[in-house]
């Protein structure tokens, strides 16, 4: 199996602030058929429904093929304020969409997918590391919370064996 990742794409509400970040996305698609494609954090600039239907656009060519992880771009204005209509705009434009397997707003369950072909049985987990606290000053700095540890530790084998 092969994959790329991008990450950043940081898409805006009008076409010309996203001419890099589709053209680069148009490039992998015609020239990279049979890798699937990670992307992760600051898929949108700041979360606006405009920003998210552009990236959607870009990265529907990829269903079936693509796995996306948000940043904090993603659910707040500038990456440094949280917003919960923002995260549940990201999985109502983009994960559900594009077919992720779970959601990110909410309790930061983990995403989970299993990929197997003849060669390969691979496991991607998408860690959403946005913290929804009262104190916007530490929403950017990030976290793998305890649910999301408490999950890596069932599904991952103990790292000292």
């Amino acid at each position: 199996m092969k994959f790329i990742h991008i990450s950043d794409l940081h898409f805006h509400g009008d076409e010309s602030g996203n001419e890099a970040a589709t053209s680069r996305l148009q490039f992998i698609y015609e020239n990279y058929p049979e890798h699937n494609l990670i992307v992760t954090g600051d898929i949108a600039d700041d979360g606006d429904e405009e920003q998210f239907d552009w990236a959607y656009k870009a990265l529907v060519p990829f269903k079936g093929r693509i796995y996306i992880a948000p940043g904090n771009h993603d659910f707040g204005l500038a990456g440094n304020f949280y917003e919960r209509e923002r995260a549940e705009r990201f999985d109502k434009m983009l994960s559900i969409p594009l077919q992720q397997g779970g959601t990110f707003a909410g309790d930061n369950t983990p995403v989970v997918n299993f990929l197997m072909d003849e060669f390969d049985k691979i496991i991607l987990i998408a860690l959403d590391t946005n913290m929804e606290t009262k104190d916007s000053r530490a929403f950017a700095q990030g976290q793998v919370g305890e649910r999301q540890l408490s999950f890596l530790k069932t599904v991952l084998p103990d790292p000292a064996l």
